[in-house]
């Protein structure tokens, strides 16, 4: 004969519940447990989600105090005195070494340089355009990240192995 109110099943299990306290008890503690578990569990991916956010919105690469600018490698004017190329930019790093110096619990500064160039193959061997056009890039300790697979005897350019290939 069916009862008014909960369905059979579940109107036996809470009587069964006032039987034994220990399933009432162990029942309320995960009732309380999971909600407070999952607040740290919240909070961790809120807070993870909004440092990913402002950071994004930066520059995925840079991030923190930047300074950006051209960097001439020959004189504009032969009449006018200015530094270019490599004491140009020497100049500028220990500017901004003795600036950053001057901060608490800055880091060193690290500098890149990006350029582009256009090159032909030592042999004069004829290639596809789209294979003599270099990006120039430069980073401070670059050479800490990356393998060398063949070094030359003097001054030069850092090249992917497929690139010097040709």
């Amino acid at each position: 004969m069916p009862r008014r109110g909960l369905p059979t099943p579940w109107s036996r299990a809470v009587r069964t519940g006032w039987r034994n306290p220990a399933v009432v008890i162990a029942a309320v503690a995960v009732l309380v447990a999971l909600p407070a578990t999952a607040v740290a569990v919240f909070l961790s991916a809120a807070g993870n989600a909004t440092l990913q956010q402002q950071t994004s919105l930066a520059c995925g690469w840079a991030v923190g105090a930047q300074w950006q600018g051209g960097l001439p490698m020959q004189q504009r004017d032969p009449a006018v005195a200015e530094q270019v190329g490599c004491n140009l930019y020497d100049t500028r790093a220990r500017l901004a070494g003795q600036a950053t110096a001057e901060v608490p619990r800055a880091s060193a500064p690290v500098s890149t340089v990006v350029s582009g160039a256009s090159v032909e193959t030592a042999t004069g061997t004829p290639t596809h355009p789209e294979q003599t056009v270099v990006n120039l890039v430069s980073r401070t300790d670059f050479q800490h990240h990356i393998q060398v697979v063949q070094r030359g005897t003097g001054p030069g350019t850092w090249l992917p192995d497929q690139f010097a290939a040709l």
